[in-house]
């Protein structure tokens, strides 16, 4: 067991800027993901219609001829498996 107030100043320092990038790191990520507009999780859609149409030409083409857009139903899948992605525990 450690106490930060038993830390000396150097090292305390050392903690604190790691502390700081660790938590941009994951804001960064957090605000790409789940702020206004969330375009990270639309980039991850735009990507998975790319693999789509590159995998099974016929079903892209089928799914475009009924008109059903990417974002109607694989946002929600991409949103699920990015909040899966951090084990509960964690948060």
């Amino acid at each position: 067991d450690w106490v930060v107030s038993k830390l000396l100043p150097g090292k305390l320092s050392n903690v604190k800027v790691d502390c700081y990038r660790s938590l941009s790191k994951f804001l960064d990520g957090f605000q790409d993901r789940y702020t206004f507009a969330q375009l990270g999780i639309q980039c991850l859609v735009f990507r998975l219609k790319e693999l789509v149409w590159c995998i099974d030409e016929p079903v892209a083409e089928h799914m475009e001829e009924q008109c059903l857009e990417f974002l109607q139903f694989a946002f929600l899948w991409v949103n699920c498996l990015l909040i899966h992605e951090i084990p509960f525990l964690l948060v």
